[in-house]
């Protein structure tokens, strides 16, 4: 089977996964298509974007609905099918990250949620074992710091 990458609503990956599984589950006649979908997955760093194991794209095309001659519902959230991508390629993004590998004291980055989202503040300190940074707002008049933040809700500028 080849590995496709789909692209997806961002927050939307685990629910479009339920949606795929439950459509070819189902008593319809995606049932006989079954064997033709493989493994889904999403990698938690790589928002948007969903990975299938399928025989052949137009049999995921299928049971998306992005067949528009068809009589067919399109899963919610999908917004289409990128390519095919390598098994290897697949792998390694499926491998769980340290959120702070990346990050350096001294660095700036905006913040990705919270009251303060999309404030840019310089890291001062880093817990590998937390996975969290510490850092004080970078814009403001006053500094402001900000102490234990998580990791993964910061990206590099």
């Amino acid at each position: 089977m080849k590995q496709y990458i789909v692209n997806t609503t961002v927050g939307r990956e685990a629910k479009v996964i339920e949606d795929i599984r439950a459509r070819i589950n189902g008593s319809g006649s995606f049932q006989r298509k079954k064997s033709s979908i493989g493994a889904l997955h999403h990698a938690e760093h790589l928002h948007g974007y969903i990975f299938i194991e399928a025989e052949e794209e137009h049999l995921l095309e299928e049971v998306l609905g992005l067949i528009r001659s068809t009589n067919l519902t399109r899963i919610r959230n999908v917004k289409g099918i990128v390519g095919e991508i390598p098994v290897d390629v697949v792998q390694e993004q499926l491998q769980p990250r340290n959120p702070t590998e990346d990050l350096d004291c001294g660095m700036i980055v905006t913040i990705l949620s919270g009251p303060l989202k999309n404030s840019r503040a310089m890291i001062y300190a880093i817990s590998e074992k937390k996975q969290t940074v510490s850092m004080e707002l970078h814009d403001e008049q006053i500094r402001i710091p900000i102490v234990d933040f998580p990791a993964s809700m910061v990206r590099r500028l």
